[in-house]
């Protein structure tokens, strides 16, 4: 039944918005190469299990990366509390600083500060491009890659995003 629901949901994703979908086969593990919190501490994806994660690689100079901001903040708000956990991990070679002046500069609130340093977290999903945004079950298994700026306000992406929760 999930499988299904992914599937027509990646179809509603894909009609309504510029992203294209990665190939993943079988639902894999998510990787378990750290990235860094806003403390500069190491932490991995597994860390949020039990929590759907949306995971978000972007950078401040990246314009669609820019213009989503907003919308994954709101999304965090309205549904964190329902399991839903965004996770936006910057690909800035600055890292955390460059992130952190970003985020007062846009009055980002909702969302925590996580950098990739070197990419590592990124190349391991494939990513080609930023955006790059990722499903994650609650049991920590990959279930769908979009390249590309989303409409995360549509009533479809969250509908998906409901159902996944």
């Amino acid at each position: 039944m999930l499988s299904k629901l992914l599937l027509a949901g990646l179809a509603v994703i894909l009609s309504f918005s510029d992203a294209s979908a990665g190939e993943i086969g079988e639902y894999k593990d998510a990787p378990s190469t750290p990235f860094f919190d806003e403390n500069d501490k190491a932490t991995t994806l597994g860390a949020f299990k039990g929590k759907v994660l949306l995971v978000n690689f972007w950078a401040t100079w990246c314009v669609p990366c820019v213009s989503e901001m907003p919308a994954l903040e709101e999304l965090q708000k309205e549904l964190g509390d329902k399991g839903l956990e965004v996770l936006a991990i910057s690909q800035d070679f600055k890292g955390l600083e460059a992130v952190k002046k970003f985020y007062t500069r846009n009055r980002i609130q909702g969302l925590k500060a996580y950098s990739d340093k070197k990419g590592k977290l990124y190349g391991q999903f494939n990513g080609k491009g930023l955006p790059f945004s990722v499903f994650i079950s609650r049991e920590g298994k990959v279930l769908s890659l979009l390249t590309g700026e989303i409409d995360w306000h549509s009533p479809a992406m969250k509908g998906f995003i409901k159902d996944l929760l």
